[in-house]
């Protein structure tokens, strides 16, 4: 199998993947209903999505959101600290995926390699994005609207 092939096998999948997901994403966000648009903002929710655009590794993002849970938590907002936990375990959790899309496309360095661990990175990276687009975009319909 070509590059080729393997790119459009691989963003065949990444597309079935990322419907299948939408779901849990947006169980994720309903689960946090309350504290949107109060306690998580739209500032914050962006800047989720902003780092995950362009963060080089996945060491970054889960950086960023364990950085979210802390500030969170040192202010003695719980509630929030655990909407954070809840976004980096599902994040870490899409390795598994990342990992068996992987698998199920040959013709890519081998995952025991640096070039195939740095290769896998990336496409947990590319999962990540597309469940933050979802979270995001799930948990700005789903606020409640602050009435004036």
């Amino acid at each position: 199998m070509n590059d080729l092939d393997r790119a459009l096998k691989l963003r065949r999948r990444l597309a079935a993947w990322s419907d299948a997901v939408q779901p849990q994403a947006a169980d994720l966000a309903g689960g946090y209903r309350d504290l949107l648009a109060k306690r998580i903002t739209n500032a914050q929710l962006a800047g989720l999505h902003n780092v995950v655009q362009v963060a080089p590794s996945f060491r970054q993002i889960k950086r960023f959101v364990a950085h979210q849970g802390d500030k969170a938590g040192r202010a003695g907002r719980n509630d929030v600290q655990d909407y954070w936990n809840a976004v980096g375990k599902a994040l870490e959790g899409l390795r598994r995926d990342a990992e068996q899309i992987w698998a199920e496309v040959p013709g890519g360095p081998p995952s025991g390699t640096p070039a195939g661990s740095q290769a896998l990175d990336e496409w947990h990276c590319r999962l990540v994005r597309e469940f933050v687009q979802h979270l995001v975009a799930h948990s700005l319909w789903v606020r409640p609207v602050r009435r004036w």
